[in-house]
């Protein structure tokens, strides 16, 4: 009998990459599916006719743990926040004790930062950095006021119900989605966009902030070896300290925004390679939240996946993919920059 996989978010950027990673790599598989509208249903019908769609959003709870009771296995890929919805999941999987893959994501490290060390956005780089193996004590020690911490504390603790969890936490991902959907990520993505509102490359204060990063195709990639194991019965990969971080490096904020830099100007959307300093208040004017997404510390090793799943991150750098993020979002926001612009007399 095939395995029967239910997953929310198959149209957003994580989940769209982790929708076609299983898709291609098991046709066998019956996949369901929750999306929002037959638009969103007409896109993962045409890349996969054999998906089963159920219409619904995260908030409709009973068509959530409806679809979990015949599922043997949930890929929750559509919010790391949505208590009741993740609930639901787990409600429906309890009966029969199947497996379930949530996702968080490594802002959960953003408490040091944040909270115990009150540190200015953007001035100090950390030496604190988190293994999924040997500071897995203090992981699961974070309070519920950290973020993401109130459904991981959810999805773990499922397991005294007899469901098999685990949560995958990726940092900052790059690199574009081989989803229907083809949404963008979050973070650089965002640096490019207020970027180009400012007419000039930005960080924050002075840029000094760590984070590690992954691109999308292994991140999916790793989503795909785990949901393989669960399928497996390998139960000893899941249970209530199942964290696997997704790491395929790390950089530093202002070398990134230097990046955007180098390649704005090759693009023709600014005259400078210089870099220019925002404060806290300023970039979050221009992009909500900017001064978290890029000027807090947030490093993480991916030790578990790589010793336990075999999982070895075969994608591009995130310095490979930076000029194309920025291409991408200039066209989003109707800018004509390069040789569109010079043919538009612009």
């Amino acid at each position: 009998m095939s395995p029967k996989v239910f997953i929310t978010g198959a149209t957003g950027f994580i989940g769209g990459e982790v929708f076609y990673t299983i898709s291609e790599a098991h046709p066998d598989w019956e996949i369901t599916a929750l999306v929002r509208s037959s638009d969103k249903g007409a896109l993962l019908a045409a890349a996969f006719p054999k998906t089963r769609l159920v219409y619904g959003s995260l908030d409709d709870v009973d068509v959530i743990e409806q679809e979990a009771k015949g599922a043997d296995l949930v890929l929750n890929c559509a919010s790391s926040d949505h208590a009741p919805a993740l609930s639901a999941i787990i409600s429906g999987l309890t009966p029969h004790k199947g497996h379930l893959i949530h996702t968080s994501g490594t802002g959960l490290l953003l408490y040091d930062d944040i909270t115990l060390d009150k540190v200015v956005q953007g001035t100090k780089l950390s030496s604190r950095v988190y293994t999924d193996t040997t500071d897995i004590a203090k992981i699961l020690s974070f309070p519920v006021e950290a973020p993401h911490r109130p459904t991981d504390i959810l999805t773990l603790d499922s397991h005294a119900l007899g469901i098999r969890p685990a949560i995958i936490c990726p940092p900052t991902i790059y690199g574009e989605t081989r989803g229907p959907a083809r949404g963008p990520s979050v973070q650089i993505p965002g640096l490019c966009r207020a970027s180009l509102k400012q007419g000039q490359a930005i960080r924050v204060n002075e840029g000094l902030a760590y984070w590690s990063n992954v691109h999308v195709k292994d991140l999916g990639d790793l989503y795909l070896r785990l949901a393989e194991a669960a399928l497996q019965e390998k139960d000893e990969l899941f249970g209530n300290e199942a964290y696997y971080f997704a790491e395929d490096g790390e950089h530093i904020w202002k070398d990134v925004s230097k990046m955007v830099a180098t390649e704005g100007k090759k693009l023709g959307a600014w005259e400078t390679a210089e870099v220019k300093s925002l404060s806290v208040e300023e970039i979050d004017a221009v992009e909500p939240r900017g001064s978290y997404l890029i000027g807090t510390n947030s490093r993480s090793r991916a030790v578990r996946a790589r010793e336990l799943l075999g999982w070895k991150p075969t994608g591009p750098k995130l310095e490979e993919t930076v000029g194309q993020t920025l291409k991408n979002e200039a066209l989003k926001m109707n800018l004509k920059v390069g040789h569109a612009a010079k043919a538009a007399g612009d």
